[in-house]
């Protein structure tokens, strides 16, 4: 992960989370995105990091 955000130049990092959030907001918890989701936009390599976490937890849940 940390490789693909390295070779982004800083406007694609400062794209990133404002595409991310509109298609996973609903799945984020929501002390992560209120406001303006700073605590999101500020440690976004970490999200991209546990987002497939987040897609597999979701997966089990909805099976259950």
């Amino acid at each position: 992960m940390l490789n693909y955000w390295n070779r982004l130049s800083v406007q694609e990092q400062l794209a990133a989370p404002l595409e991310y959030l509109p298609k996973y907001r609903d799945l984020l918890p929501w002390e992560l995105t209120e406001g303006s989701a700073a605590r999101i936009r500020g440690g976004f390599v970490k999200v991209l990091e546990q987002h497939p976490h987040l897609i597999r937890d979701l997966r089990r849940a909805s099976q259950r």
